[in-house]
């Protein structure tokens, strides 16, 4: 019998150990509008040089983001059965926000933000792919 109660609390230790998963996101179209009236311009990303951000969870359970050389802290929002939110780092005042969407392989990464420095108001939206790092 304590053999058996040993066999449970190791598989217990073992199930719950973290373990670090990455995702590769590549854009594929891009819209934005900059100024105080909502006037989206969208377009297609350069297949031969799209953006990509890799967004990876920890074994504790931080999240961290890389993109051209650059790695950075990540928020974590949600995680659900059909998505994982969360909050990317704005360079001016604002929020950014990255779905994505695990039925479908997809992510949004949304983007309002306003620079003093350009007296400028600005919305972005990227979609694109994502992809399981193994």
């Amino acid at each position: 019998m304590k053999f058996y109660g040993a066999i449970v609390i190791l598989f217990l230790c073992i199930s719950n150990t973290s373990y670090a998963q990455s995702y590769r996101l590549v854009t594929d179209s891009h819209c934005k509008s900059r100024g105080e009236q909502l006037a989206f311009v969208c377009e297609k990303t350069n297949t031969s040089t799209p953006n990509k951000l890799t967004v990876t969870r920890l074994p504790d359970n931080t999240w961290v983001g890389k993109e051209e050389g650059s790695t950075f802290s990540l928020n974590f929002v949600k995680e659900d059965k059909s998505v994982i939110v969360i909050n990317y780092p704005v360079l001016y005042s604002g929020i950014a926000n990255v779905v994505i969407f695990k039925a479908t392989d997809r992510f949004y990464l949304t983007e309002i933000a306003y620079s003093s420095v350009l007296d400028e108001q600005s919305y972005d939206v990227e979609s694109g792919n994502v992809f399981l790092v193994k």
